[in-house]
């Protein structure tokens, strides 16, 4: 199916925080009249919104995952936006680990844990945010009452671990688990390093024979047209905001 058609297809899927409003009115943004006023306004209105739930569940849990760090380019995810990404995976889940590609404060993990996932890594390269991750797992997991051997918050062996594997180091360097992975990414690097993870994922996928799949969020134009042509990824859904992909 053609690209676009594919995005036509799967826009009415962005339904968390009426994705599908915030694209139409991007469109309608950058045009004259008072339309563009009134589109604005919603955005603004949504994005306050999606900014209100993040800091929900941080006040539910006791985590400290949505404040932004600009110097080192972090923001979360909201929870209801990878919800909407993985559900839309038309796999189960339950056969594939969860990869964070630049795991920030944990916010995608923590989400991620609601889903059968065998394991989880997260891979940061900044100590401090990895170090913020850690706490943010251990007070997860102490609301949620899940253990989290790894992060130290339980040691009652009758409990059902998280199974999260922190890594602090640089993407490009890590030697990627060979078993079913799904890698995701919330535009995690600048556009110049994209493709350079991208191809390290491609890399590691051509010498595994297991399956894999690949959910990016908000790719740069760049970055999305090396998708578009890439001989190693298959597009399962294209909405205007994400994308998700299984290997050829």
């Amino acid at each position: 199916m053609h690209i676009r058609l594919m995005q036509l297809r799967d826009l009415p899927r962005m339904r968390a925080h009426f994705g599908w409003a915030h694209y139409i009115c991007g469109k309608l943004a950058v045009t004259s009249g008072p339309q563009s006023v009134l589109a604005k306004h919603i955005q603004r209105y949504l994005a306050r919104r999606t900014d209100s739930a993040k800091a929900s569940f941080d006040a539910q849990h006791g985590t400290e995952t949505c404040i932004r760090c600009y110097d080192i380019r972090y923001s979360a995810i909201c929870g209801e936006f990878l919800k909407e990404m993985l559900t839309s995976v038309p796999e189960p889940l339950s056969e594939y680990g969860f990869v964070d590609v630049g795991s920030g404060k944990g916010a995608a993990i923590l989400h991620a844990r609601n889903f059968p996932f065998l394991r989880y890594y997260g891979v940061e390269l900044n100590l401090q945010l990895v170090e913020s991750a850690l706490r943010n797992c251990r007070a997860y997991s102490v609301s949620t009452s899940i253990a989290c051997d790894n992060c130290g918050a339980y040691s009652d062996p009758t409990r059902r671990t998280c199974g999260v594997s922190w890594v602090c180091g640089d993407f490009l360097r890590w030697s990627i688990p060979k078993e079913p992975l799904l890698f995701f990414l919330n535009n995690p690097f600048p556009p110049a390093l994209n493709i350079p993870a991208l191809e390290h994922i491609e890399a590691s996928v051509a010498q595994s024979p297991h399956p894999a799949l690949l959910v990016f969020r908000q790719p740069s134009a760049s970055t999305a047209r090396y998708l578009d042509l890439s001989k190693v990824w298959r597009p399962l859904r294209l909405a205007p905001y994400w994308r998700i992909y299984a290997r050829q």
